[in-house]
């Protein structure tokens, strides 16, 4: 199972590193011909950048909101807790093709689909889900005494947000953060529907060098997508693991 998934990227790898005119697998001669073309082209390096300031702005505005969801439901005495959880939950189960095309007819009259901010809240929209997922799952096992303890103590709500809750919601919320940036850096539907050529994203060029014209620069640029999301994923679980072991150590103490 494990070999059929990462196929399709032991083969563009290779691939990526071929000199002829159309990808062949394998590539009868290697070089950097193809990441060249994409480290010197103006219009991908201008993808790449979008692609980032997207995701990063995606990022924290989805962690303030998916954080801030979770806190809100979890704080709920009510039987009305299940049904918020499914609420926040949807975008992840409705094709994105169809928020996206709801998204355009509602922002493109505003004008909004220029300059970045129709495809921001549209990757917010997808991305809140995983940190409001992940915060949820730790605010069940957080202490509430803790938080009685702090306020009892005269801390004020934020300060003990700030000292004691946060830290311990930390590690889910970073996780959640960075699945948030990942599923904004990837996403290619929203980016089709609600950006234009001056802030295109890099799947969105990467959809048009195999759609209209093929370019085998595509061939690289899928590679340094898979490079960075293989990056932060890494340094992802790297973190988890290094706050397991700062856990376990406490807990032991």
């Amino acid at each position: 199972c494990a070999v059929f998934l990462l196929l399709p990227i032991l083969i563009v790898i290779p691939m990526s590193f071929g000199t002829s005119d159309f990808p062949v697998f394998p590539p009868p001669q290697y070089g950097l011909r193809w990441y060249a073309s994409f480290f010197q082209d103006s219009k991908w390096l201008d993808a790449l950048w979008s692609s980032l300031r997207v995701g990063l702005t995606v990022t924290v505005v989805a962690s303030v909101l998916g954080t801030a969801a979770a806190l809100g439901v979890h704080k709920m005495r009510s039987a009305r807790k299940g049904w918020l959880d499914t609420l926040f939950v949807i975008p992840m189960s409705v094709p994105a093709i169809i928020t996206a095309v709801a998204l355009y007819y509602l922002m493109a009259p505003l004008g909004w689909v220029a300059n970045s901010v129709a495809v921001v809240l549209g990757h917010t929209v997808l991305a809140s889900p995983y940190v409001y997922i992940t915060v949820r799952a730790a605010l069940r096992s957080f202490d509430p005494s803790l938080e009685l303890a702090a306020l009892g103590l005269g801390a004020s709500w934020p300060k003990m947000f700030r000292l004691v809750m946060l830290p311990a919601l930390l590690p889910s919320l970073i996780g959640g953060a960075v699945f948030a940036f990942v599923t904004s850096f990837d996403d290619v539907v929203m980016a089709l529907f609600l950006t234009t050529i001056r802030n295109r994203t890099l799947p969105k060029l990467m959809y048009e060098g195999l759609a209209q014209d093929f370019d085998p620069t595509v061939i690289s640029a899928s590679c340094v997508l898979i490079a960075a999301t293989a990056l932060i994923l890494t340094a992802n679980i790297l973190l988890g693991r290094k706050s397991g072991r700062k856990s376990g150590r406490k807990n032991g103490a």
